[in-house]
C-alpha cells in the first residue's frame, strides 16, 4: 500500500535529485531513504538544500497510534524530512544531477545565469556536507539560462540544454573540465526545455519550442552546428516541455507539451508520435517512467496535478506491456490514469528512487510530495 506525505520547504521547488542509489536502511526505529537534493527558484536568494527522508518503522507507528493517535493523521504520514545542509545558489536552480565515483560524491546544478555549478557532498555537518567546487570553464557557459542537464550512464559527461537553444557537453574528468558547446546556428534559437542522453555520450535528445522541430537529436561527433535529426507532432504546434527515455526499451521516448499532451515516440520512425494522450489541462512539466515496473508512468504539470498512468491495466502480469493504442469496447483494459495529487500551484519536477519504490514531486507551493510504494498504489488513488 502506498504511503503519501507532504512536506513544506523554504523555496518554490524546480529541481530534485536523489543522491545515493542505495536501498533504504532499516535502523532501530526508522528507515532512511537516500539524501534528496532540492533546488529553489523565483526568489531573491535561491537555495540548494539537502534533506534526509526518515520513515518510521511499523513498531514506531503502532506506538504512535496507541499513545499519540493525532500524529498518525498528520500530512507527514509516518515520514519526516530532516534538513541536512543548505547553501545559497546563484540564480534559479533549474536542474540537478548527481555523480558518485569511488570516494567522490558530486552534485551539479543548472543555473538561470547560464552556468553549471559543482558541489562536493561529504559526511559530517556544516559546510563540509555541501561545499562549492570552482569550475571556471562552466561559468557563463551559455547565452541564456541553462534549463536542463543529464548525466551520462558512465558518469563521465554531463549534457546541458539552454534557453538560448544551445547544447553543451561537459567533461567530468578530474583533470579535464572542458566544455563543448553547440551554439545552434539555425535562425530560431528558441528555448530548449529539457535534455536526455540516448545510450552513448555523444548523442542526446532535446525538446523545445522551435516550430516543426520541437524534438531534436544531437550528436557532437557528427555535427557541431546543427541537430542530426528533428521531429514534430503534425497535429500540434505546441512547444514540448519535458522528455523521458524508457528504461528498458531505449528506442521509446515520452514527451510532454505545453498544451497538456503526452506523446510516445519510436526513435526508429520519428515522423510522428505513435500515440498521444491528453490528460493534463496545461503544460506537462515532468515525466518519469518507473525504472523497474515500466508499465507505470508518472506526470506532473502546470495544472497543479500529479498523475499515475498504468499502460497494462486489466492485463495479465505475464503479458508484455504494449504502449500502442488498443481500442477496447468498454475500456476495461489498457491505459488507466489516476490522480496522485492535486492543488492550486504547478508541480514542476519529479525524481524517482527505484530500490525503495519512492516518487517525489516538487511544486511552486514550496512543498514536496513523497509517495512510497508508488508502483503498488494506483488502485487507492482517486480519479
Amino acid at each position: 500500500m502506498a504511503q503519501t506525505s507532504t512536506h513544506f520547504v523554504s523555496d518554490k521547488v524546480k529541481a530534485l535529485c536523489f543522491l545515493k542509489d542505495v536501498r533504504a536502511n532499516e535502523h532501530e526505529r526508522v528507515e532512511l531513504l537516500p539524501l534528496l537534493a532540492v533546488g529553489g527558484w523565483d526568489a531573491d536568494v535561491n537555495t540548494l538544500a539537502l534533506y534526509l527522508p526518515v520513515v518510521s518503522t511499523s513498531d514506531e507507528e503502532q506506538l504512535r497510534a496507541e499513545f499519540a493517535p493525532q500524529t498518525v493523521r498528520s500530512s507527514t504520514n509516518g515520514c519526516d524530512l530532516k534538513a541536512v545542509a543548505q547553501v545559497a545558489h546563484e540564480g534559479d536552480v533549474n536542474a540537478l544531477g548527481f555523480v558518485s565515483t569511488g570516494s567522490a560524491n558530486r552534485l551539479f546544478s543548472a543555473s538561470s545565469t547560464g552556468s553549471v555549478f559543482a558541489y562536493s557532498v561529504g559526511e559530517g555537518s556544516g559546510d563540509q556536507v555541501l561545499a562549492p567546487i570552482a569550475v571556471p570553464q562552466w561559468k557563463s557557459l551559455t547565452r541564456g539560462a541553462v534549463t536542463s542537464l543529464d548525466v551520462s550512464p558512465h558518469h563521465s559527461t554531463i549534457a546541458v540544454a539552454a534557453e538560448s537553444g544551445e547544447v553543451a557537453w561537459l567533461r567530468l574528468d578530474e583533470s579535464d573540465h572542458s566544455a563543448q558547446v553547440i551554439r545552434n546556428n539555425d535562425s530560431s534559437r528558441l528555448a530548449l526545455h529539457q535534455i536526455k542522453m540516448l545510450g552513448r555520450e555523444s548523442l542526446v535528445a532535446t525538446v523545445g519550442a522551435t516550430p516543426g522541430s520541437q524534438l531534436r537529436l544531437w550528436d557532437i561527433n557528427a555535427n557541431q552546428s546543427f541537430p542530426v535529426l528533428s521531429a514534430a507532432d503534425p497535429q500540434t504546434t505546441s512547444a514540448l516541455t519535458s522528455i523521458e527515455v524508457h528504461p528498458t526499451r531505449p528506442e521509446l521516448l515520452v514527451t510532454g507539451s505545453d498544451d497538456g499532451r503526452v506523446a510516445l515516440w519510436d526513435q526508429r520512425r520519428l515522423d510522428a508520435p505513435f500515440r498521444v494522450e491528453v490528460k493534463h489541462q496545461r503544460a506537462v512539466h515532468a515525466l518519469k517512467v518507473h525504472e523497474t515496473s515500466p508499465r507505470y508512468l508518472f506526470s506532473a504539470g502546470a495544472d497543479a496535478s500529479v498523475l499515475s498512468w498504468d499502460f497494462h491495466h486489466g492485463r495479465s502480469p505475464s503479458d508484455t506491456v504494449e504502449y500502442e493504442r488498443h481500442l477496447q469496447a468498454h475500456g476495461a483494459t489498457g491505459l488507466h490514469v489516476k490522480s496522485v495529487s492535486s492543488g492550486f500551484l504547478p508541480w514542476n519536477v519529479m525524481a524517482f528512487h527505484a530500490d525503495s519504490d519512492t516518487l517525489v514531486a516538487g511544486s511552486d507551493a514550496q512543498s514536496l510530495l513523497l509517495v512510497r510504494g508508488a508502483s503498488r498504489a494506483q488502485s487507492q488513488w482517486t480519479q
